[in-house]
């Protein structure tokens, strides 16, 4: 978690600093809550420990690291395709996201 929290700081401070609306979008598979499932993301979390000692996480867990990153508020969207969408803002936006929650 600390490689992906640097580098979601560092997309932060990039950002344009008179912009409240800036954000970050992730495309990433999102496990449940409780970790069990979906299956395919579970397959996945493996994989990545296995390969590359990454991990697929939980929405409370991306919104935690974005929102140490300085991403204020973040919602998770389900697509139902293999990548689900996290989008963090510094602030929230007029458009709103189907929330996971």
């Amino acid at each position: 978690d600390e490689m992906a929290a640097s580098i979601l700081s560092r997309c932060s401070r990039v950002l344009p600093s008179d912009n409240d609306h800036a954000g970050i979008l992730l495309a990433e598979q999102i496990l449940n809550d409780d970790h069990v499932g979906p299956l395919g993301t579970n397959l996945q979390d493996i994989n990545m420990l296995v390969q590359t000692e990454g991990k697929e996480r939980s929405l409370p867990e991306f919104k935690g690291l974005l929102n140490e990153a300085g991403f204020s508020h973040v919602e998770g969207k389900r697509t139902g395709q293999p990548l689900d969408a996290i989008l963090g803002t510094r602030r929230q936006i007029g458009t709103k996201m189907e929330n996971m929650s």
